[in-house]
């Protein structure tokens, strides 16, 4: 029994330095992970050896001696990770070590104080004892300190975390109070690790089930939000397809036009043709797109934002620069990035209210080999961050197109005004023709400009 308990033990000790390490680091892919834990199990049985050799060995050189193969196995073991700097690498093992150091300090001096008499308990059963609830403390830990890496708000995360923290706690507690130098005293050595380990699986299946109910809970927030996403698109790409269909309505019209002022001319009833055009350049301004660059999601979104800065008595500085063979993104993409854009832009005017002093700015131009947007709106001054005015998914999707083309994405807060650029490079053949979009988004490595 002692050596299932061990095992389970050793179990959850991989399981708190894993979910430690995932909190800090990337990890590099399921074949990584694989070796890493199969590492890990086998520094388990070293630090396990380790244990029962020094059981009842309480001395400073083989604390020191713990404490350093620990560090160096836990250094080694973060080489399955990758990290913005290798400072990490040295610097995250330490601080796990001294919050183990501290679990297992705290726990053997508070339960020593209280049940004194473990003194005189076989030192397997005592050093078990210790352990186990060491380990637990230890994870509790863990659990307090890791949602800090959390930035992103789930709603559920909260009600988890604190099902996540009782479960521990509620462990610490009943072993730490309950009466177990009695329970020792007069049970078999089987029955106390028995004890010990439901107390461990308990912990563990506890914490495995919250992760997948974790899981599950922001896969479905995920699917909200790409839901309501993917109605934007539609509605946007309706806009545009109604666009495109007042154009070929308007090129018939046209047709039908001629045919008139041709019979008119013939005639020689210049009064008449006068009349009718001055009457149908009314109707021509409402149905034409304000805007005409030759990409019809750019002339659709932008001559929909000028109609609701009119609407509103908004600002609209506009400024275009676009040589249309140079636009290097799809019109589907292209209409998520600048669509989102200024859908943030409504939502904000909406939400501030602030009328007499809201503008709009747009800067679109192809310059050198990049594609640049560019976008300007004032916020309120309560609001001056740039978390308070990070559009959940639709920045997310965004900066997932952006990536895709190999730019970049900017954004800043700066005179109460919120500023986005994003820049996607224009990739050329050694013809100079564009390369296919859909070799740009598919390789890992940008093409040469």
């Amino acid at each position: 029994m002692y050596t299932l308990f061990c095992t389970i033990s050793s179990f959850f000790n991989i399981l708190t330095k894993t979910v430690f390490f995932d909190s800090f680091f990337l990890s590099k892919g399921k074949s990584q992970r694989i070796y890493y834990f199969i590492l890990s199990i086998l520094f388990e049985i070293v630090f396990l050896i380790n244990t029962i050799l020094n059981s009842g060995n309480y001395t400073s050189a083989k604390m020191l001696f713990t404490i350093i193969l620990n560090i160096s196995l836990s250094i080694i073991l973060t080489l399955f990770y990758s990290s913005n700097t290798r400072v990490f690498h040295l610097l995250i093992p330490v601080v796990y070590e001294t919050f183990a150091v501290l679990s297992e300090f705290i726990t053997a001096v508070v339960l020593l104080s209280f049940h004194p008499e473990l003194n005189s308990t076989n030192s397997l059963l005592q050093d078990s004892y210790i352990t186990l609830i060491s380990s637990i403390f230890l994870f509790l830990i863990v659990m307090l300190f890791t949602p800090l890496q959390y930035r992103n708000n789930y709603k559920i995360r909260q009600p988890l975390l604190f099902l996540n923290i009782s479960t521990p706690l509620f462990s610490i507690l009943f072993l730490s109070l309950f009466p177990f130098h009695f329970y020792i005293q007069h049970e078999s050595e089987t029955t106390v690790f028995f004890f010990y380990l439901l107390v461990l699986l308990l912990n563990i299946f506890n914490y495995i089930l919250l992760k997948y109910i974790l899981k599950l809970s922001m896969e479905n927030e995920k699917l909200l939000f790409q839901s309501k996403q993917l109605q934007f698109q539609s509605e946007k790409y309706e806009s545009i397809s109604g666009s495109y269909k007042n154009i070929r309505k308007l090129v018939h019209e046209m047709r039908r036009i001629n045919h008139f002022v041709s019979l008119c001319a013939e005639q020689k009833r210049y009064d008449d043709i006068i009349d009718f055009i001055s009457q149908y350049s009314a109707g021509i301004e409402k149905e034409m797109l304000k805007i005409n660059t030759g990409n019809l999601v750019i002339d659709s979104l932008l001559t929909s934002c000028d109609s609701f800065a009119c609407q509103n008595n908004i600002p609209f500085n506009l400024d275009l620069k676009i040589d249309y063979s140079d636009i290097p993104i799809k019109d589907y993409d292209l209409c998520i990035i600048l669509g989102n854009l200024l859908d943030n832009i409504y939502n904000e005017f909406k939400r501030t209210g602030s009328k007499n002093e809201f503008f709009i700015k747009v800067c679109i131009k192809t310059q050198e080999h990049f594609f640049v947007i560019h976008t300007q709106n004032p916020i309120s001054d309560t609001d001056t961050t740039i978390s308070s005015h990070d559009h959940g998914y639709g920045i997310i999707n965004i900066k997932t197109i952006v990536d895709k083309y190999h730019g970049s994405y900017f954004q800043k807060i700066e005179n109460n005004t919120f500023i986005t650029t994003i820049a996607l490079p224009i990739f050329r053949d050694s013809v100079g023709n564009l390369f296919p979009f859909d070799y740009i988004s598919s390789t890992s490595t940008p093409p040469r400009k």
